[in-house]
This record gives C-alpha cells, structure tokens and sequence, in this order.
C-alpha cells in the first residue's frame, strides 16, 4: 500500500485549493454583472431624463429587454452550482478509487449499490471506514445542495407543487434561496459562497479522516 506514491494523502488539500479558484471566479463574476447593473441603471435615468414623458415607458420597456439580455447571474449562480456539485461527485469517485489499493476486498466502487456522491460515501463508509458522523452539517447541506441540483438539472429550475416535494423545507429554511411567482427557483449570490464554503471543511475533515485511515493501515502493516 503507498497512497503517497498515488497521490491520495494531497487529494483532499489539492480539493481545497481548486475550490479557492472556484471562489474567485464566482467573485469576480458577480463583480462584473454588479458593474453591469449599476451602467446599465445610469443609462435608464440618463434617457428618462433627456427624453419626453410620453416616451418613458417605451423607454421603460426597452431597458428591461436590455437588463434581461445582459444581466443574467441567474445562469452563472444555477451553472456554478452544478459545476461545484459535479465536482465534489468526481473528487470522491477518485478518492475512493485511490483509496481501493489499500482495501483488502475485491468489491470496486462500481459494485455497489447506487450512484454520485452517495454511493461514493458508501464506498467510503463501508470499504474504508470513513466516519461520517464528523460531517453531519456539512453531510446535510451537500444533500440539501443535492435537490436543487435535480431541480434546476432535471426540471429546469421549475419546483414541483406537491406538497410533499423535499424543496419546499429546503426553500424554508435557507434565506438565500426564494421561489418566484413564476414558481421556478432562485439561487442568491451568499448560497454558492456559502456551498463553497462548505466543501471546504467537508474536504478539511475528509483530509483529517484519510489521514488516520491511513495510520491504522500503516499500523496494521507494521505488526504483520
């Protein structure tokens, strides 16, 4: 077994630091259609201003066709959102296979029961002894993450009216999350800081687990 040779005790740290990059481009997007925004705002007032009043409304309906083709964050915030999604669902598929030389099984990850990251934390839990008990917040809000994925992927963002729908409490309880009069979902700028935020410690603790799997094997080794 050496999962310093494949690269398995850097994979989580590695994580952490591509989610950095995640951050910063989310930052830096949200920057610039802020900046969009506020020229697009001083453009409405300035031609409000220079042009007759039975003219405003026509003026009125041109800017919001404008706001509407330039400023959509709507799609950055729902795209960044699956894109961090997919990634924590790839970097644990390959944390498992990376781990799989040390298992003593022949059962792989694809053997099991399932699919994405809840098959991967099977593989984890039950091949590897990964406690994941120490990741209940974080546990709970990737799941949480998880429905609005399925909505925005499967329905279009359009949230379902049945009563007994999961993302109505997830709605609830999140502030930064709203569903429109049109009924579809909206993402805040604060829910993809805060997803990003999250899977940080997740892969901070994901790293501290890895590292004492990795001394028992190493101990287990020792006294053969």
């Amino acid at each position: 077994m050496d999962l310093f040779a494949n690269g398995t005790f850097f994979h989580c740290h590695i994580a952490q630091q591509e989610l950095t990059r995640f951050s910063s481009f989310h930052s830096q997007t949200e920057s610039f259609w802020r900046e969009q925004e506020e020229k697009l705002h001083k453009d409405y007032e300035r031609k409000i201003h220079d042009s007759p009043e039975n003219s405003h409304e026509e003026v009125f309906h041109k800017y919001v066709w404008e706001q509407y083709q330039t400023l959509t964050p709507e799609f950055h915030r729902e795209s960044l959102l699956i894109s961090l999604y997919n990634f924590l669902e790839n970097q644990m598929n390959t944390l498992c296979e990376k781990l799989a030389v040390s298992v003593d099984s022949r059962i792989e990850l694809k053997d099991l029961n399932g699919k994405g990251v809840e098959r991967a934390k099977l593989y984890l839990t039950k091949m590897v002894g990964i406690d994941f008990n120490r990741f209940g917040e974080e546990w709970g809000y990737i799941q949480d993450i998880n429905k609005l994925r399925n909505c925005i992927v499967h329905n279009g963002g359009k949230i379902s009216s049945a009563p007994n729908n999961k993302l109505h409490e997830v709605i609830r309880k999140n502030s930064k999350l709203t569903k429109t009069e049109t009924g579809y979902l909206s993402v805040g700028s604060d829910l993809i800081d805060d997803f990003i935020a999250t899977l940080l410690k997740f892969f901070e603790k994901m790293e501290a687990e890895v590292e004492r799997y990795g001394a028992i094997k190493s101990a287990g080794d020792s006294s053969e």
